[in-house]
């Protein structure tokens, strides 16, 4: 399993095992994480992997950026299922996370003018 720092974090309280993505400069994105996944992925020789993310807006995303760097994955409604329901954050410091509203409209500006927002609220 790979996690952003967050994430990660939380995942080791309840005892889950996992390799934490190293911070870079900027705003690490899903680009970073999948990129630094996906290094890990290949040398353990994985062909498919199960991404993590909230349903709908960025599970399409992540799927799609898993895909291109060349794994499998299960299908769109398979990931659903399996993942299930992730909630939001109201107390998170990464806005887009708090409700969907917020989710939706970070998703429009990062589509529309490829907005980045800034590192201090990489996860």
């Amino acid at each position: 399993m790979v996690a952003q720092r967050t994430v990660a974090l939380i995942l080791e309280e309840l005892g889950v095992r996992c390799h934490v993505v190293k911070k870079r400069s900027g705003y690490e994105g899903s680009e970073e994480v999948t990129r630094q996944a996906a290094e890990i992925f290949r040398d353990l020789e994985m062909e498919e992997v199960v991404p993590v993310a909230q349903p709908v807006l960025q599970l399409i995303k992540c799927a799609g950026l898993i895909r291109k760097a060349g794994f499998a994955i299960p299908s769109f409604w398979r990931l659903v299922w399996m993942i299930g329901w992730i909630g939001f954050d109201k107390r998170s410091v990464q806005p887009w996370t708090r409700d969907p509203f917020r989710l939706v409209w970070y998703t429009a500006r990062q589509i529309l003018f490829g907005y980045k927002p800034p590192s201090e609220l990489s996860g």
